[in-house]
């Protein structure tokens, strides 16, 4: 039984061997008595003809049975190529050209395979294999280079080739594809961009991708570059104040590619950002703004102008009771920044300009500069608007009359006469010494001597002239009565005792009871012992003691 499979078997190898020697025998190029001859190109002539082209470089005295071309389709079954007859009246040394129209067209992006051959009755010689892919697909020269992110884009070209197993892909790394469409006469090639994640300014690569049906790429294809393009939405006439962010929103605009969209306003070409502000264009001549946007490849104007706020002073309120030249004015409550920006307006108190005027938050600062006496509204002048409150400033000079008193006493009242503003703190400096004082009424100030040591000064009050005052020493004169029991007082009497802190009956110390700058009384408790004591007085000021030559006897 295992003897009949072996002759059985060795029976069919006999026969393979025999058939294979009956249809080919492919001859090395190399040996000198070959037919030598290879494989050239093959030339594109529609999606369903082409043209092969081959060489015979020599013959011999074989006899020749056909001449022609193996045609493969590398892609599914290379191993079965079409053999393609010419005949063997064909066979001839030099260029051998044949035109060869395929029952069905070659498909776009796939690869095939082809090679000369010459069968001769003795052998079968085939030139080396050279492959190709039909590609008709045109792209005209003048395309559109920009397109709208989440609307149609149009390629015009020839792609009469192409069917439903394609897609769009949209750019090199992508995996996202969009569906298209061909124009009836093949010239055109649509598809809607998505409108989301696309940035205008971005490039975009388009290719045409092609899928087997196990769902793998095969065949992909640059057709041109597209330059995004986003989408500017036209903004509700409105009004708004210089120091909004601009009103935009669109499409494709969220994180442009930078330097690709511009806002063109007031002469001036800004670069597009999220937080950019009327104030980055101004300051503007007048209040309404006519504005475009730049997209790169052209210039869009918006129709409808857009208006920007003027503000309002008839809040702002001034100090009732007026202010003098040298004052300062602080007015509260007002957004400068909404209505300018950074750059304040020109500030005008009358006709008169402020040049030093500063804003914080929402605080605007500013002094009179020696204005005349007078009522003035206060204005705000700027090429955009300008604006004026209806309450006035009031200024009032300032004055002071000469002091009462030349000579006076540590902590001593007096009152100073002149011009003021009732209710208004005003900052007294004598000496080293500075205190502030309240006026009573638009004529006079109360005030009172500071402690600083006796001596000669000036005594300022706000801007005016300098006065000279002096400061004397407290003086002692008497005490009374001299000879007193326990739990009666004794009245010590003087000048500039206004400071003194406490009496002294030699160790005793005694805190007055009453005091004014020319009397103090001090009670005797009954802790004394009866005795004769000397009378000293303490200062508040530096504990500068006053030694006096009297006596106080207790009995």
């Amino acid at each position: 039984m295992i003897h009949r499979n072996i002759f059985h078997y060795c029976v069919f190898l006999i026969a393979l061997t025999l058939a294979s020697c009956e249809k080919t025998e492919t001859i090395d190029n190399s040996n000198p008595v070959a037919i030598e001859l290879e494989t050239l190109e093959v030339k594109i002539m529609s999606e369903s003809e082409i043209q092969f082209v081959g060489n015979i470089s020599s013959l011999n005295k074989e006899e020749i049975l056909d001449v022609g071309f193996m045609l493969y389709d590398l892609s599914k079954d290379p191993q079965n190529p079409i053999e393609i007859s010419m005949g063997k009246e064909a066979a001839k040394v030099g260029k051998i050209v044949y035109d060869y129209k395929a029952k069905a067209n070659f498909i776009m992006g796939q690869t095939y395979g082809f090679s000369f051959y010459v069968k001769t009755k003795k052998a079968f010689y085939k030139g080396v294999q050279n492959s190709f892919s039909v590609d008709l697909i045109q792209i005209d020269g003048d395309n559109i280079r920009y397109a709208k992110i989440g609307q149609k884009a149009a390629i015009k070209g020839d792609f009469a080739q192409l069917n439903r197993n394609y897609v769009i892909s949209l750019d090199a790394e992508s995996s996202e594809t969009v569906p298209f469409e061909i124009s009836k006469d093949n010239s055109e090639l649509s598809f809607v961009l998505p409108a989301t994640n696309k940035n205008h300014g971005q490039s975009l690569e388009i290719y045409l991708l092609h899928k087997k049906e196990n769902g793998l790429n095969q065949y992909r294809r640059k057709l041109l570059t597209l330059k995004l393009l986003g989408t500017v939405n036209r903004p509700l006439p409105n009004t708004y104040y210089y120091g909004d962010v601009l009103p935009l929103s669109g499409i494709g605009i969220e994180k442009p590619v930078t330097g690709t969209l511009k806002v063109v306003m007031n002469g001036k070409s800004v670069e597009y950002n999220p937080a950019l502000t009327f104030a980055d264009f101004g300051p503007f001549k007048g209040n309404t703004i006519q504005w475009a946007i730049d997209y790169g490849n052209e210039v869009v104007e918006f129709a409808e102008p857009l208006q920007l706020k003027a503000p309002s002073l008839s809040h702002l309120k001034f100090e009732p009771n007026g202010y003098h030249p040298s004052g300062i004015i602080i007015i509260h409550d007002f957004d400068f920044s909404k209505y300018y920006g950074t750059t304040l307006p020109e500030i005008r108190v009358g006709t008169h300009k402020i040049t030093d005027a500063h804003f914080s938050d929402q605080s605007l600062i500013f002094d009179l500069k020696g204005l005349p006496e007078g009522r003035y509204p206060l204005e705000f002048v700027s090429p955009m608007y300008s604006v004026k409150s209806d309450m006035m400033i009031v200024v009032k000079n300032f004055i002071l009359n000469p002091l009462p008193r030349k000579e006076v006493y540590q902590l001593d009242q007096m009152t100073l006469t002149g011009a003021f503003i009732p209710n208004q703190w005003y900052v007294l400096s004598i000496g080293p010494s500075s205190e502030i004082f309240e006026a009573k009424s638009a004529t006079e100030i109360d005030i009172k001597i500071p402690r600083v040591t006796p001596g000669d000064y000036k005594l300022k009050l706000e801007d005016a002239p300098a006065q000279d005052i002096k400061i004397l020493d407290p003086q002692f004169t008497d005490v009374s009565p001299k000879t007193v029991s326990v739990g009666q007082n004794i009245t010590i009497s003087g000048k500039g005792l206004n400071d003194v802190d406490m009496v002294f009956l030699n160790n005793y110390a005694f805190f007055p009871s009453h005091i004014n700058g020319e009397t103090i009384q001090i009670p005797i408790p009954y802790t004394v012992l009866p005795g004769k004591y000397k009378l000293m007085l303490r200062f508040n000021y530096n504990n500068k003691d006053l030694a006096t030559n009297q006596y106080i006897e207790i009995l």
